[in-house]
């Protein structure tokens, strides 16, 4: 083939080759490198290009494999800039400010996954590569493939299900420390026991209140899990709740008289109750006021250290902000993991580690929980 029948046969190509390069590589420079690349490899191979019936799909597929050739080696970085989405086009022509926030907080949350979520989860659904091409770039099956981008889509539907929470609409508006006075108090409880019935799986136990309940109760885990606590996955972790027993589905801990029989060890979720927190994502978080959760009225103030009535608030607020971002950190490591056995072993680990294994009574929790907590990030790989 002379030059200018190669010129007129895969000339015309480039900007379409250009296109694949770049969508690839996210880098206009580098996609332009490799395109040039590309036809060198071509020229060099030009005795033998007589016989493709169609130059188009192979010189596609040679640039394709080229730049999956790169993105495998580990020799190239994908740019960092903002993912474009494959609506964001469409959106902005149509200045529709809300869609247009909406697919902002996507990026946002594609851009806090996992490496390897991110990888694939911009390859298959912004880049709209194949299952057989996301193999290629990764080196994955396509089993592990599917497991990683259902894991990334489903991060990033509760994310955007946790951000749309507008507390304006559920609270007062206002933000309080353990210091401030909040219209909470219900004398008591007194004829009223509507927030130990109904309430199904949702009073979930943190390891302080596993701990509170075996040493207060002098039994274990295994005794809790025969008689009044169940097993859930809860977020990605399998975590204790207090059962829901009888007709009326009420605590287990809940007396002929409405009255809870063990209100000085009762959980976290109970004490805190009608009243949530609002993490800030810098490891700490404040308080809110549910106004609409609990009906019995009049309500008076009272300060919300009295209302949890927790000693030694301070060490107890690191417990429970230290408790929510293992959490949250522990459930990105997971969501980076594609074989189904080790994420099970990683499960059982954690509910052994900070539920079954019993604490010593006679020892500071804080002190346990700390120990407990630098073992479990050292053993799935957490910084810090």
């Amino acid at each position: 083939m002379d030059a200018e029948s190669f010129k007129n046969e895969f000339l015309p190509y480039h900007r379409k080759l250009y296109s694949v390069a770049y969508r690839l590589l996210e880098n206009a420079a580098d996609a332009e490198d490799l395109v040039q690349e590309a036809y060198l490899k071509l020229w060099d191979k030009r005795e033998g290009l007589m016989a493709i019936s169609n130059p188009e799909a192979f010189s596609v597929t040679l640039v394709k494999n080229m730049c999956f050739d790169l993105l495998r080696s580990g020799k190239y970085v994908l740019s960092r800039q903002t993912v474009e989405l494959t609506a964001v086009q469409d959106i902005s022509q149509a200045d529709n400010l809300e869609v247009r926030d909406e697919v902002r907080q996507v990026k946002d949350i594609i851009a806090h996954l996992p490496e390897q979520q991110q990888r694939i989860v911009n390859l298959r659904d912004v880049k709209g590569c194949s299952y057989e091409e996301i193999e290629q770039v990764t080196g994955l099956n396509s089993t592990n493939i599917r497991v990683l981008l259902s894991r990334a889509r489903k991060r990033i539907r509760e994310e955007l299900m946790e951000r749309e929470i507008n507390l304006q609409e559920i609270s007062d508006g206002k933000l309080y420390t353990n210091k401030d006075m909040v219209k909470a108090g219900c004398g008591e409880c007194q004829g009223c026991s509507d927030c130990c019935r109904g309430m199904g799986s949702s009073i979930f136990l943190d390891p302080m209140d596993i701990y509170r309940l075996t040493t207060g109760l002098e039994c274990s885990f295994e005794d809790l899990l025969s008689t009044c606590v169940e097993l859930h996955v809860v977020d990605g972790f399998i975590q204790p709740n207090m059962k829901m027993v009888g007709k009326e589905e009420q605590c287990p801990f809940l007396n002929e008289k409405g009255r809870c029989n063990i209100h000085a060890i009762r959980p976290g979720i109970c004490r805190l109750f009608p009243l949530g927190r609002c993490y800030d994502g810098e490891g700490g978080f404040q308080y809110f006021l549910q106004i609409y959760e609990c009906k019995k009225e009049p309500k008076s103030k009272v300060k919300i250290k009295n209302w949890l009535g927790v000693e030694e608030i301070g060490r107890y607020e690191r417990f429970v902000a230290q408790w929510h971002y293992f959490q949250k950190d522990a459930q990105k490591v997971l969501a980076g993991i594609s074989q189904e056995a080790l994420v099970k072993k990683i499960h059982l680990y954690l509910l052994a580690q900070f539920y079954q294994k019993p604490y010593q009574a006679g020892r500071d929790f804080y002190e346990q929980f700390e120990e407990r907590l630098r073992e479990a990030k050292q053993q799935i790989g957490i910084a810090g």
